[in-house]
């Protein structure tokens, strides 16, 4: 939030007038195609669709997720009630909401001894209770804290409780889409899939490569690791600059031992990036780039720095045995693309998507910019042959509208996007 404080300043109203006006133009034909998706009411039953002709519902409901780039939020991002509302939702959205908060509370709860319905909405959903013992950590807040929302903001638990929700909400927004589960393989892809930082944890789970149950085992067991070692502890302050004399000023630093304590942690548009490290290395790096103003980030920890090297060992270990032996390889994506904020593109063909299943990818990602502009960019760059854009969609799995905000400027003179936070 505090990122998007300073991403916002200087926009042209021209440049917000003709991006609402083309929010409004693919509003209307989002609507008009979810429209279609939806049976007419008949009071007789409707005619089964020929096996050799799918009904125009089924195509409709494909082209939207064809044309639609799901994209889930990363650390920081978490916040209170959101995703409320489909608990007691009707229809297919609230069902998959239910089915896929149920999932992450049978894996979850064991393992952080916190119920994920209790820390988000203030009420366990039965059958399970509120908190019991965590196998990982005793918990390092007290009940009263726990009932306050304290969790939100502890690593602890915040990292698992995110990518759940991004998870649930991912859910239920591909089946408010048409994306019933296909018999035997589970819930329908997105046209793209992209995750910020942690959330590229909850994009792998949306799409397949791995079970939501393995993935939040290990990034439940990731946030007890960094929480329980002190040399994580740090700062990240987002600051108006281009990466390149962010990463410059870094490099310029006349103490080694500064330089080995802050890094650029994420670059999240032309003149947009996070700071992390120690206060005195994110100080000294802010100084050498003329003391921009910055905002402190509601963090405890100093992600994708060089602090987080002390456990990489112990996490890589955590992968192998936690998370990739379920690796379900580039096909379990049944043709959706997969664009890295690692790499800051896309993946493209077997050989690229089989890192995501290799623990040097993860502890790389564990420590590494997250080059969200990047691989956004290439995203949103997409044409077929027909000179069309591939992407008219862009949903936010996350509690808020972080990305969705961030994304706006990438776009060119003229571009239709709706782009919109699943929770808001």
């Amino acid at each position: 939030s505090a990122l998007l404080g300073l991403q916002g300043t200087g926009a042209r109203p021209e440049r917000q007038r003709e991006t609402e006006r083309q929010r409004r133009g693919v509003r209307a034909d989002l609507l008009r195609n979810a429209r279609a998706c939806r049976p007419a009411p008949s009071s007789s039953p409707a005619p089964a669709p020929s096996p050799s002709s799918p009904s125009s519902s089924s195509s409709s409901a494909e082209r939207l997720l064809r044309n639609l780039l799901l994209q889930c939020a990363g650390q920081g991002a978490l916040k209170g009630g959101a995703g409320a509302a489909l608990l007691r939702a009707e229809g297919p959205a609230g069902a998959a909401f239910r089915a896929a908060v149920g999932e992450c509370e049978e894996a979850l709860l064991p393992l952080l001894g916190l119920s994920l319905s209790f820390a988000l909405w203030g009420e366990a959903l039965e059958p399970y209770p509120a908190t019991q013992p965590s196998p990982l950590l005793p918990h390092p807040l007290s009940p009263a804290e726990l009932r306050g929302g304290a969790a939100l903001g502890c690593t602890h638990y915040s990292q698992a409780l995110l990518v759940a929700l991004e998870y649930c909400l991912g859910r239920a927004a591909l089946a408010a889409l048409g994306g019933s589960p296909d018999e035997g393989l589970g819930p329908v892809r997105a046209g793209a899939l992209l995750g910020h930082s942690i959330g590229e944890y909850a994009a792998c789970a949306l799409g397949g490569l791995f079970p939501v149950s393995s993935v939040l085992a290990l990034v439940a067991h990731r946030g007890a690791l960094i929480f329980r070692e002190g040399g994580c502890r740090g700062v990240m302050k987002a600051t108006r600059s281009a990466l390149a004399p962010a990463q410059q000023a870094i490099a310029a630093l006349a103490s080694p031992q500064l330089r080995g304590e802050v890094s650029v942690a994420a670059h999240n548009g032309e003149q947009s990036v996070v700071l992390a490290g120690s206060e005195r290395g994110v100080a000294a790096a802010l100084g050498a780039l003329g003391n921009p103003p910055a905002l402190a980030l509601p963090v405890q920890h100093a992600f994708h720095s060089p602090l987080l090297r002390c456990v990489a060992d112990e996490f890589g270990a955590l992968l192998r045995r936690l998370l990739l032996p379920s690796f379900q390889g580039p096909a379990a994506l049944r043709g959706a693309r997969y664009f890295s904020t690692l790499r800051g593109c896309e993946l493209v063909g077997e050989e690229a998507l089989a890192q995501l299943g290799r623990a040097e990818y993860w502890v790389e990602h564990l420590l590494s910019p997250v080059l969200y502009h990047a691989a956004m960019r290439a995203a949103l760059a997409l044409r077929t042959e027909a000179a069309d854009r591939v992407f008219h969609i862009v949903l936010e799995a996350g509690p808020g509208s972080v990305l969705s905000r961030l994304t706006p400027p990438m776009l060119q003179k003229g571009d239709a996007v709706l782009i919109l936070p699943i929770a808001e």
